[in-house]
């Protein structure tokens, strides 16, 4: 064989041996291959955030007991003990609706099962499922008008303090808007564009507008974005859910909720990533 012929490495499958040459480009290659795929798993892998801790009950109904309150939005105020000074403490517990839904529905059925009085001048026991992270509690009125359980007029007043929202003056905030239900634990992950369109559906449904913004001590605070005189503004925010967006208003307390009062035409701002 001569020497042109020995460097001709050419190889048909069905040769047990391929020639040196092909052999050992084939090994390089296969090694080379191999390690790119590891870098770019372990950089994929290191870019993804991780599930938070949020939680959804489901499948678990519980019970809760104290006064609804129909605004700022419907929630459910519940006795959690004293402090060192006898004074009683409470947790504010947001409701919503089964599904993709507000509570304001359900809580006018209940109500109609109340003598044509105001749901909102009775303590309640209500049965649902819990939703919570991150110091946030919602309550999911599961069962529909039937989570109704027990309820008695309430006649002192004075036993609950009044909720009426508190301002606390001007504020920015840049983060992004969420629904509520899904952000604090139905859905993983319940924010940004994987979760753009479920959000939308929930908000369409009556589900308040969060806001998710970041302070600065890194951790995060959360508003329920209203108009300017407190009515909901549902339908006006969509276009802006799961994007980057820069908010200005008026910051409000009520318990422990903050709310951000603002006029949907002009103080939200879309940020360019």
């Amino acid at each position: 064989m001569s020497k042109e012929e020995e460097k001709d490495d050419f190889y048909v499958g069905y040769i047990d041996k391929a020639p040196k040459s092909i052999s050992k480009l084939s090994r390089r290659f296969v090694w080379h291959i191999t390690i790119l795929i590891v870098l770019v798993a372990g950089l994929i892998a290191i870019g993804q955030r991780g599930f938070v801790n949020s939680t959804f009950e489901f499948g678990n109904v519980s019970e809760l007991s104290g006064k609804i309150y129909l605004t700022p939005q419907p929630f459910l105020k519940v006795k959690t003990g004293k402090d060192i000074f006898g004074n009683p403490l409470y947790k504010d517990v947001l409701l919503i609706g089964y599904g993709k839904y507000g509570a304001m529905s359900t809580l006018e059925e209940i109500e109609s099962q109340l003598n044509e009085s105001e749901i909102d001048t009775y303590e309640v026991t209500l049965a649902g499922t819990l939703v919570y992270y991150d110091g946030v509690t919602l309550f999911e009125l599961t069962k529909g008008a039937k989570s109704l359980l027990d309820y008695k007029k309430i006649t002192r007043t004075s036993e609950w303090p009044s909720n009426k929202p508190n301002r606390i003056g001007n504020i920015t905030l840049e983060g992004q808007i969420v629904d509520p239900k899904c952000y604090f634990g139905v859905m993983k992950p319940g924010h940004s564009k994987p979760h753009r369109s479920c959000a939308i559906r929930c908000i369409s449904g009556g589900i308040p507008p969060f806001m998710v913004a970041k302070n600065e001590n890194g951790t995060f605070d959360y508003y329920i974005v209203l108009g300017e005189s407190g009515e909901a503004i549902n339908k006006e925010v969509l276009d802006y859910v799961a994007d980057p967006v820069k908010l200005t208003g008026s910051k409000l307390k009520a318990g422990e909720w903050s709310l951000i009062y603002l006029n949907p035409k002009i103080d939200i701002e879309r940020i360019k990533e």
